[in-house]
């Protein structure tokens, strides 16, 4: 007879992933341990099964793991945002922790399946994809001397978080857009906006002004040479400067 787990609500996510963020010796306590079985039960099958679809060998308690380390480092930062998410936090931690599984099966992976809907048509042959980090190292470069100086560690993090939870549909909505400002709170929602604009490309020419999608095909791409990308970091970088002064808070995202 299975195991029998007995589902947190809410209210004892919010209370678990708080307590976690605020220490990690939570994990020590007996609620601790019921979160760390929620994870195996609810959530590391479902990540195993993915790896195995992509022929990458996950067992459950590597994910377990993973989710641990993912959720206590950096002081618990995963943690608190998963805490505050709107709705269940628990969808929001099972998209970190897909993102956490896409990078352990590997960077060729994680690009074919993350950024395929950015992707111009006519590029060259899967096997020379560039590896995601590099496309997150090339757009970081790219788009850092048009950031204010203080958000640069964050819009880095934030690109990799993109690259990572691709938006569900093409016409990405208000609740990737949230997600995404979960994770880099120090943009305003215009900043963050402006970042998932380049990088996943901005409708309704999205393939043509994704810098994920032609660093993905040509690691040698130059934004300059290339009109469409030039103009979408143009309006970049006057929407970093014109956001820079605006609402940081998540309740202030528009419904739709």
């Amino acid at each position: 007879m299975g195991t029998q787990i007995d589902y947190f609500d809410v209210w004892r996510q919010r209370m678990a992933f708080t307590a976690l963020a605020d220490s990690p010796d939570f994990l020590n306590t007996a609620e601790g341990a019921a979160l760390i079985e929620q994870i195996r039960h609810r959530s590391a099958n479902m990540i195993v099964w993915e790896a195995r679809e992509m022929d990458f060998v996950l067992e459950p308690d590597d994910v377990v793991n993973g989710a641990i380390l993912l959720l206590t480092e950096q002081d618990g930062r995963i943690s608190r945002y998963i805490a505050s998410a709107d709705g269940e936090p628990w969808g929001y931690f099972y998209t970190c922790l897909k993102g956490w599984a896409r990078q352990q099966w590997g960077h060729r992976g994680s690009s074919l399946e993350a950024l395929e809907d950015v992707v111009p048509t006519g590029g060259k042959p899967e096997d020379g994809l560039t590896p995601l980090e590099e496309v997150v190292r090339l757009t970081f470069e790219t788009l850092s001397p048009h950031t204010p100086e203080r958000l640069h560690p964050e819009l880095l993090e934030l690109l990799r978080w993109l690259a990572a939870n691709p938006p569900q549909r093409l016409s990405y909505e208000t609740g990737d857009k949230v997600a995404a400002h979960r994770f880099a709170p120090a943009f305003s929602i215009m900043q963050v906006t402006a970042v998932m604009n380049i990088a996943w490309g901005g409708r309704p020419r999205q393939a043509d002004t994704s810098l994920f999608g032609q660093y993905l095909l040509d690691d040698f791409f130059r934004p300059s040479e290339s009109p469409t990308h030039a103009r979408a970091l143009t309006y970049f970088k006057k929407q970093m400067r014109a956001g820079d002064g605006g609402s940081r808070m998540l309740t202030d995202w528009p419904a739709r």
